[in-house]
């Protein structure tokens, strides 16, 4: 696996979900995700009999495994609201098998009425092609049915070509509403630990790439790989995303709830910081050739600008100095 270790006990889910993935090839959108739900990686954390009901290490693995193949259905999503879709056997049934692609706003003004939502989403990924839309409002995550009509949409970033992400302006759209404290900070612990994971393993994937092209390509009568200097840039590189990988196994083996919430956030707010930078100085290593289509390190790029978009590397660094500041233990 492309710079991270993988505890062995779910090293197989990793190999399966690699495998499930591929076989999607060039499937259409609608196609692969029936193919990924029938396949079980939807549902992995769901209870049985909907699901396989595995702990949060197994889909840290799937959700890399995507992260590395820069799949274009995000998984995150659908895998972060498991325990909330499970409350509603028909939203369950139907997210889990595929036959409802579950999307998520990662900024989000909304406010709840009766059973129904209304505000605005912003950078929602594939809005375009989902049924399901999961976001904060307030203290509490709703599950808005983005088929129901009172949803208004527009693109907003289409950087990520195959990702591309909408601004959604909802007018009292029908929602499930959930409130409880558990549920909700384990939401958002799942939803930025497998941010966390799809951007490292993306950036692990550039990385690989680079040493590729460094290990072939030659100037002055030497490999490029052969030159210190960028020898320690890819050292440095792989450091800041080793580190990484120990935050998220340790986010995902964290006891549920304000603990685990910590440490995502943390592991988050380290892959805001490294993930970018990484993939930034894969493609500049690949020189001109970098910048076309001919070469896939663009397309690690533009998915890493979605997963951290509104909580960037500058909130990342707040993050991080609130944390430290706080810790009576530093200094």
């Amino acid at each position: 696996m492309t710079a991270f270790d993988l505890p062995a006990s779910v090293a197989d889910i990793f190999d399966a979900a690699e495998a499930s993935l591929a076989a999607c090839g060039t499937d259409d959108l609608d196609v692969a995700l029936s193919r990924i739900g029938g396949d079980g990686l939807l549902g992995v954390l769901a209870p049985e009999p909907a699901g396989l009901a595995l702990e949060l290490p197994a889909a840290v693995a799937v959700v890399r495994a995507a992260g590395a193949g820069c799949f274009a259905i995000p998984l995150g999503p659908v895998l972060a609201a498991s325990d909330i879709l499970a409350r509603e056997a028909g939203l369950a049934e139907k997210a889990f098998a595929g036959e409802v692609l579950v999307t998520a706003a990662p900024v989000a003004d909304l406010a709840p009425s009766g059973g129904r939502v209304a505000g605005r989403a912003l950078l929602v990924p594939l809005a375009d092609r989902a049924g399901l839309l999961v976001a904060p409002v307030g203290g509490a995550v709703a599950i808005v049915d983005l088929a129901a009509g009172g949803v208004a949409m527009h693109l907003s970033s289409p950087l990520d070509e195959a990702r591309p992400a909408y601004t959604l302006d909802i007018d009292a759209a029908p929602a499930l509403l959930v409130d409880d404290p558990a549920l909700v900070a384990e939401w958002h612990a799942r939803d930025l630990l497998f941010r966390a994971a799809e951007g490292a393993a993306a950036a692990g994937a550039a990385l690989t790439m680079a040493i590729a092209h460094l290990t072939d390509r030659q100037q002055f009568g030497r490999t490029l790989i052969s030159f210190q200097s960028l020898r320690h840039d890819l050292a440095r590189a792989r450091m800041d995303l080793h580190s990484l990988d120990r935050l998220i196994l340790q986010s995902a083996d964290a006891a549920p709830g304000e603990s685990r919430l910590a440490a995502a956030e943390m592991a988050y707010a380290r892959a805001a910081s490294v993930v970018p930078p990484a993939i930034e100085m894969a493609l500049h290593m690949h020189g001109g050739m970098g910048f076309t289509r001919e070469v896939r390190v663009h397309e690690f790029l533009r998915r890493a600008r979605g997963l951290f978009a509104g909580r960037d590397g500058a909130w990342a660094d707040a993050l991080i100095a609130t944390r430290i500041l706080a810790d009576d233990t530093v200094g």
